[in-house]
Parts: C-alpha cells; structure tokens; sequence
C-alpha cells in the first residue's frame, strides 16, 4: 500500500479511472465473503462483467464534472508531491481522523496505533478502519470502542483477565456517560441511537458471561455484533459532511459521506472461481466507498460506477496485493469526460492523522 501511495505522490496528478483495492485504501476498503473475489486470482484473465452501486449507509451528494491540471503551478506541486512523498516512505498516515480521535487511536492496539511502526501490530480489520474513519470526536463511544476491539488481540494470547477487564471498562463508560453520548446524537436520530444502546447493553452482559465461560468462537462473534452497533451508534453522531472541499475542485464529482459498491467478476474463458474451496462461476468484490476522507477520489470513483465506466473491462492485474482495472481498449488511456473532452484527472488526496481536512497536491 505504501509503494501504492508513493507511486501516486510521486506522479503528482493520476489518471482519474484507475482502481487499486488493497488492504486499506485511502478511498475504500474492500470486503471478501463466502462466494466473494479473494485477493489471490489469476492475473489479467478476468472482466468486471457488472458493477452496481447499491444504497450508502449515509446521505451521499455526487457531483459531475471534470478538471485538467493547471500548467502553471506544476513545478510547486512537483515539489511539494516529492517532500510528501519523501516523509510516507518512513511515516505512514492514519487517515481521517482529528487530533482527539488520533490521539485515542494512539492509545488503543486494534484502533490504528500500530499503523506508526512497521514491526508492530498492523490494523487491517476494515471495519475498524471504516469506524476510526468517522468524523466523529464524541470520547466516551470512541472509549467503548476501544475497549472492545482490544479483546481481538487479547483473546489471540488468551488473556481471559484482560478481556473480561475490557468489558468490565465498556460496561462502566456505558453506565456512566450514556447521557452524554445521546448528546452528541444527531436530533431526529435519538430514538433509533436509544434502541441501539439499549441493545449493546443487554449483549455486554452476554459477552461477560461468554469471556466467564472462555468460549472464544462465541466471544469474537458477540463483540463484532456489539461493535457493528457502536459503528452505527457513531454514523448516528454525524449532522453534515465536516469540511469544505477547496474551490478550484468544485467541477469534479465528490462523495459526502458513503457508498456501497459491487463489482461482479467473471473470466472469459468460462472458467471458475476457487474461493476457499468452493467453485463460483462469478465472484463478487464489496467496496466502501469512504468520501469523509477522501471526497474526490472517492466521489470520482462512484461517478464512473453510475456511468458504466468499469463494465466489462480486463483486469489487468491481481497478484495478492492488488486488483487493479480502470485501462479501456484502445489508445485512450482514462475516461475522457464529456464535458471537457479530456481525460479526467484528480488531485493527489490524503488526510494525515491531526489534520481538520485532506492535503490536495
């Protein structure tokens, strides 16, 4: 992923149709499951047959439009890709989150800490990731969540007295500031957020007697129950997309929230997918499109989606560490937009830990 983020610093402005999928990628993250692609296909035998954006778990605003870069402020942006490229070859980012969430993350094993060194403990959980990605600064449920995905590490070194200490302190911040986690409900949302406490806290006192019983299967499964409602708990907490977009993107298509992609694979030879021993005819591949921390990239990707851009081209490359599409027949190299009749490209786009918005180059 670094090698990733690094080639596309280094280029300063990428063609806009590119998809790379990796493990966590600053624009989405992607979701394997039974009868879904896995990572491991063979390379350039395969076609995104279809592709469908299904509903986004939040309001989502797309924009159409289209920009070329300007020639005359490349030497500065030439220079400033180079020094940003330069400091994420030893200083990876946490993306999308603000100094207080950074701050938790640091202080947490599964919330990203481990992102800052290499030879720690790497988060690779997508749905961590989507979660620490929220626009959310509210403590107490970012505690709770804490609290909880530090059981994943826990109960793998079979700490049975630190996992049931980690509910013990989930149980107690929920007791205690429940009053002040409604608060920072969005108004017209409390009933639903209410229900959804009501039931986290009913499944802790399950959890606290499966972690008594050290049923490890049982335990892992109820607490990634229980953190999919502190997810929905956090969406709750978000009135309106946080920042402003810079103005000289505003004809490029944005993303303000999430959305929901499905690409369907199938090989054109006929031949079928092995996944995880079972062969599939086709294979899916589920994306979150994550538009909090990167608006335009993701917001340029679903556009392409809606216009059909990605249907029935080759991938033409799938080795365990990427699926990549996005290069149409012929010489054209990118999707040529409409309104301008260039190829569309997108700035550089990344939200560093501490930051209030993304750094666009």
């Amino acid at each position: 992923w670094h090698l990733v983020q690094l080639s596309w610093v280094v280029r300063e402005f990428w063609t806009a149709d590119w998809v790379c999928v990796g493990m966590s990628s600053l624009a989405f993250v992607n979701s394997l499951s039974s009868g879904q692609l896995a990572s491991s296909g063979s390379k350039g035998s395969q076609s995104a047959s279809q592709v469908t954006q299904r509903r986004a778990p939040s309001p989502v605003l797309c924009q159409a439009g289209g920009q070329t870069p300007q020639d005359g402020s490349r030497i500065k942006k030439a220079i400033l890709s180079s020094a940003i490229a330069a400091a994420l070859a030893f200083s990876p980012a946490i993306v999308g989150v603000d100094q207080m969430q950074a701050q938790a993350i640091r202080n947490t094993v599964n919330g990203g800490s481990t992102f800052q060194s290499s030879s720690g403990r790497v988060n690779k959980d997508a749905e961590s990731l989507l979660r620490w990605g929220l626009p959310v600064q509210e403590k107490n449920i970012r505690e709770i969540q804490a609290n909880l995905e530090e059981i994943t590490y826990d109960i793998r070194a079979f700490k049975w007295n630190a996992i049931e200490n980690d509910v013990k302190k989930t149980i107690k911040v929920l007791d205690k500031k429940s009053d002040d986690i409604m608060k920072a409900v969005a108004e017209g949302k409390r009933d639903n957020a209410s229900e959804v406490l009501a039931s986290m806290r009913g499944r802790l006192d399950e959890l606290k007697v499966l972690v008594a019983a050290k049923s490890s299967d049982e335990v892992i499964s109820l607490q990634r129950d229980i953190l999919r409602e502190v997810g929905r708990l956090e969406q709750m907490m978000i009135e309106k997309f946080p920042y402003e977009i810079p103005e000289e993107y505003k004809d490029l298509p944005k993303l303000r929230g999430r959305a929901v992609v499905e690409m369907t694979f199938k090989k054109p030879d006929g031949g079928k997918y092995d996944i995880e021993g079972e062969l599939f005819k086709t294979a899916k591949m589920t994306m979150v499109v994550d538009g909090y921390n990167a608006p335009i990239t993701a917001g340029n990707f679903v556009d392409l989606v809606k216009r059909g851009f990605y249907n029935k081209l080759e991938i033409t490359r799938s080795d365990g560490f990427v699926v990549q599409t996005g290069d149409p027949a012929g010489e054209v190299d990118g999707f040529i937009d409409p309104k301008t009749e260039k190829i569309r490209k997108i700035p550089l786009e990344i939200f560093a830990r501490g930051d209030k918005t993304p750094t666009y180059g």
